[in-house]
């Protein structure tokens, strides 16, 4: 019984790492696309 009980606690802290990264995506700006020039060449 002791591996679930690790294995759950291992899922604790999956979780509450794609939280944190849930929580820095929301709050950090939008990155900007890069734009094509005329021609179809990237700027």
């Amino acid at each position: 019984m002791n591996s679930l009980s690790e294995t759950l606690k291992a899922v604790d802290s999956i979780d509450a790492t794609i939280a944190g990264y849930r929580a820095a995506f929301r709050q950090s700006p939008p990155q900007r696309s890069v734009q094509s020039a005329p021609g179809g060449k990237a700027a």
